[in-house]
């Protein structure tokens, strides 16, 4: 009986060592895959510069980390500016910080401004690579920043409560509530407890807690922008049905504009045929009179209609691989398109005629 007991106390020990073992290796595992730290963010700090020029500062990094060397001051300067509020017929009237800085970031005595004229700033220094993130929820940001990009979102400095005690008429008859504490900074991290932020207020690395966070994010209206990589590769659907894809033949977005590998066109209902000649590609189109002859790196193909019409059709050969633009297609074929997330989903109104390409 002893040993019966003995035996299975022994095993219950055992049981209780591995289940123990096995818990800390899954909190390990865990914890290692819900947490990330961008390294090569630049911490910039908005004084003494630019005492209410957290927006601009914050850009500023995002800016520095896509490759844009500018300074804080550079971006302030570019920023679209309206007046400060002021008192019209015994009222207090201004505008909206969707349409600009409210006052001036050099000065004390201003106010700020939201996402809206950021992306058109991110638009005039690099086209086509703002990411509005407006509306999305803390988790999809950070989806963002685990791809490896720092997102810049609006929040309160130090992430006390918001307070509302500033409010003037709008134009439309509106009456606006200036969010008192309103700030900017860059989210460059996570884990299962803490946001990690460079913050312009300070000019340091911080953290949050994650709850904190979400919900001055969520008190500012849910405020946030990234900078698109320079190129995106894209999947393929056509019909509903997933082309597959071949190595580096992919679809890319470059500048907001689709490149399509000519490899494809056939799949998208363009029937053509090329072929390359000392890293040239000659590329024929059905009904176009002339070869076009893609032999830059980068540049516009030019052919001509059997009216004579002009078309031209800009590409780019990069790695042995010709890409053209899809909007530049269209005169060929009106297919139906549109981005869902990654997916640039094709609808055509027929199945298209396969030929092969040397």
């Amino acid at each position: 009986m002893l040993k019966k007991f003995s035996e299975t106390l022994f095993k219950t020990f055992l049981i209780g060592i591995l289940c123990s073992i096995a818990i800390v290796t899954y909190g390990k595992e865990k914890t290692e895959m819900n947490q990330m730290r961008l390294k090569g963010v630049p911490i910039i700090c908005q004084y003494p510069q630019l005492p209410t020029g957290c927006e601009a500062t914050a850009l500023t990094m995002i800016f520095n980390h896509s490759g844009l060397v500018v300074s804080k001051q550079e971006v302030a300067d570019v920023l679209p500016k309206i007046s400060l509020p002021h008192y019209n017929q015994g009222k207090k009237r201004g505008g909206h910080p969707n349409e600009g800085f409210i006052g001036n970031p050099y000065s004390h005595h201003s106010y700020g401004v939201y996402a809206e004229p950021i992306l058109k700033v991110i638009e005039n220094y690099l086209p086509g690579r703002s990411q509005d993130l407006r509306g999305k929820s803390l988790e999809q940001l950070l989806e963002v920043v685990k791809e490896g990009r720092p997102v810049m979102i609006w929040a309160t400095i130090n992430m006390a409560n918001v307070s509302y005690t500033q409010s003037w008429l709008l134009e439309t008859g509106e009456t606006f509530w200036w969010p008192n504490n309103e700030h900017a900074l860059v989210m460059v991290g996570y884990d299962d407890k803490w946001i990690y932020v460079n913050d312009p207020y300070s000019g340091k690395e911080k953290k949050f807690l994650r709850t904190v966070v979400n919900n001055r994010y969520n008190s500012l209206g849910k405020q946030a922008i990234a900078i698109l990589p320079e190129a995106i590769p894209l999947k393929l659907s056509v019909n509903e049905q997933e082309v597959p894809l071949e190595g580096a033949k992919t679809v890319l977005m470059k500048q907001g504009e689709i490149l399509v590998p000519l490899c494809y066109l056939d799949e998208l209902g363009i029937i053509t045929q090329y072929h390359y000649v000392e890293n040239a590609c000659e590329w024929q189109i059905p009904d176009v009179q002339n070869v076009i002859k893609l032999k830059e790196r980068k540049g516009i193909g030019v052919g001509y209609l059997e009216d004579g019409t002009k078309i031209k059709i800009n590409y780019e050969l990069e790695e042995g691989i010709t890409r053209v633009n899809l909007k530049d297609l269209l005169i060929f074929n009106a297919l139906e398109y549109e981005m869902n997330g990654d997916v640039l989903e094709v609808q055509l109104p027929c199945t298209p005629t396969i030929i092969e390409n040397t």
